[in-house]
């Protein structure tokens, strides 16, 4: 696929979480490879690709403090990298690095690859995943909470809060 007539609006330094079940399925670079076609884009390779982020399903509720210490060497490799945007297409994955990105204060946007191709496309896909009334498109309903290790996402009229 041919992304190279799209850019995103701004130069953006941007980093890829490589998941563990894309891994183990055998995809491996398929996603930078597109990610690398779009105009200002300034891709910043992540360290340790091969290494979880600790969420593994029920792996971080029967592991907890082993699951928080491989999410806090991922979000220490994510800082390191200095990418404005994270892209994770794990649902899991994302929630986990996420908040303890928020947790430890690491600015990064976490973004699945549908985002950031819509973005460079000019289409407002962050309007309907963070804005839309009463959040339907989040499986937990209009008022809903998920919580993993000692980070609690809640989620009210389509705005996310951050709290332990």
């Amino acid at each position: 696929m041919n992304l190279e007539e799209l850019k995103l609006p701004k130069p953006t330094p941007l980093t890829y979480h490589y998941t563990c079940h894309l891994r183990g399925l055998g995809v491996k670079d398929d996603a930078v490879k597109l990610l690398r076609q779009l105009g200002n884009v300034q891709f910043k390779p992540l360290e340790r690709t091969d290494q979880c982020c600790g969420f593994g399903g029920t792996f971080a509720v029967k592991y907890p403090a082993i699951s928080q210490a491989m999410v806090e060497d991922k979000v220490a490799c994510i800082e390191r990298s200095e990418a404005a945007v994270t892209v994770c297409n794990d649902a899991g994955c994302t929630m986990n690095i996420a908040g303890m990105c928020h947790k430890k204060g690491v600015k990064t946007q976490v973004k699945h690859i549908a985002e950031v191709l819509a973005e460079a496309m000019g289409l407002g896909v962050s309007i309907w995943a963070w804005d839309c009334a009463y959040a339907r498109a989040w499986p937990f309903g209009p008022t809903g909470r998920v919580t993993t290790g000692s980070v609690r996402m809640e989620v009210f009229a389509g705005r996310i809060h951050w709290g332990e």
